[in-house]
């Protein structure tokens, strides 16, 4: 991708500092932020693409911690009332991660992916379990996550419920 300057004024610019740039300006060069302030440059860079925010926010993305993205192919699930949260792993989330495939995986993460991005996250910690398709799940992961433009760490929760072979395999 070619560096392209892009300017985005008639803001409300809020910073990672707590600054606030109630009607103000972003210069982006490529990926970095270039300038921020308060009233945008009165010369534009030649090419820059001009974007007239009408006083919409800018803001920093969010960063999601703890996130399980395989539970996005649980929602709409009717499981009944469960009683504790024994129940609940036993009677979803365990029977879930034992059905997974590498290609489930993948999809979980992509919509979980674009959830998150259509909710401000930017950055996210996917805290993950297959137990039917352990080798290569992360790496479907971070291939989902990348097509679909979003940061991630990603880890694999260790357990012996599928006996000591799943967890070493873990």
């Amino acid at each position: 991708m070619a560096k392209s300057d892009i300017i985005i004024h008639n803001a409300c610019i809020l910073t990672g500092d707590g600054r606030v740039h109630p009607k103000g300006f972003l210069h982006l060069k490529g990926s970095k932020i270039y300038a921020i302030g308060k009233s945008a440059p009165s010369k534009k860079p030649k090419g820059a693409v001009v974007i007239d925010a009408g006083g919409r926010y800018v803001m920093p993305g969010f960063i999601n911690p703890h996130m399980h993205l395989y539970s996005s192919l649980a929602r709409g699930i009717s499981v009944g009332r469960m009683k504790n949260f024994g129940k609940i792993l036993e009677g979803l989330w365990w029977k879930l991660d034992r059905a997974l495939t590498l290609e489930d995986v993948y999809v979980s993460a992509a919509v979980g992916g674009l959830a998150s991005i259509k909710s401000g996250v930017t950055t996210l910690i996917d805290h993950h379990a297959s137990y039917g398709a352990i080798s290569g799940s992360l790496g479907a992961i971070s291939e989902a996550l990348s097509d679909v433009g979003i940061r991630a760490s990603t880890c694999f929760e260790l357990s012996d419920r599928c006996g000591d072979g799943a967890r070493d395999e873990a």
